[in-house]
């Protein structure tokens, strides 16, 4: 039951609409993508740290100076704050056209259940105009190391025996247009002519002796 909770967490729960985070003042010329880098599931180990990447793309005229970032951990449906991470300090300047990856590291000291996580970033512009908009905000699902295999690693086993197999199989079929070893029919044993002990076997003898025999008178029996 455990594992399937997993699943369907991991196919119904997706991106979450920034614009409900509250407390932000956007630019309407950044640009945020984010990914979880090897781990696309989003599936995540109580205690363990984990990684997300923000892509922050420049669209306007001004550079804009990253600052820091900051997380929250949300109810996995609603902005709801659960709990707050602590600010990760960085400097960054987005040129006008650029775009530039910014890591955050954060650890889920969480129950196993579904959450939301949010990043928001702050930056300034050239008029020091201060901004606090949200780069990521998505639904992951947090698990206990020791409960259960999550998705992602019993995704990894299957295609690495899918692809075993398929090597097997390549190096054991048969090259194509090569012939078939057919399997050699054991001979069967000549029957040989049973030979009756009795009667005297002639093939040894010359063709000519046996003629001579044959014509030679038979000797009579002497009367008594």
């Amino acid at each position: 039951m455990k594992l399937l909770a997993f699943v369907l967490s991991a196919l119904v729960f997706g991106q979450l609409d920034p614009k409900l985070i509250p407390g932000q003042k956007t630019d309407k010329t950044v640009k945020f993508v984010y990914d979880f880098p090897k781990n696309e599931f989003k599936n995540f180990y109580s205690g363990q740290e984990a990684v997300i990447r923000i892509n922050m793309t420049n669209t306007g005229i001004n550079t804009k100076t990253v600052i820091g970032l900051t997380g929250k951990f949300t109810k996995h449906d609603t902005p709801d704050v659960i709990a707050n991470i602590s600010t990760y300090p960085v400097t960054k300047t987005v040129k006008p056209g650029k775009t530039v990856a910014l890591k955050y590291k954060f650890t889920p000291y969480l129950e196993a259940g579904q959450y939301g996580l949010a990043v928001l970033v702050d930056f300034y512009d050239l008029e020091e105009t201060g901004y606090k908009q949200v780069g990521a905000w998505d639904a992951i699902t947090v698990s206990f190391a020791d409960s259960y295999y999550d998705l992602q690693s019993i995704s990894i086993y299957i295609l690495a025996a899918l692809a075993a197999y398929g090597v097997f199989k390549i190096f054991t079929a048969p090259a194509e247009g090569a012939p078939l070893k057919q399997k050699k029919k054991a001979a069967k044993p000549v029957a040989q002519p049973k030979v009756d002990s009795d009667e005297p076997q002639m093939e040894w003898i010359p063709d000519h002796v046996i003629e001579q025999t044959k014509a030679s008178p038979k000797p009579r029996k002497k009367k008594q």
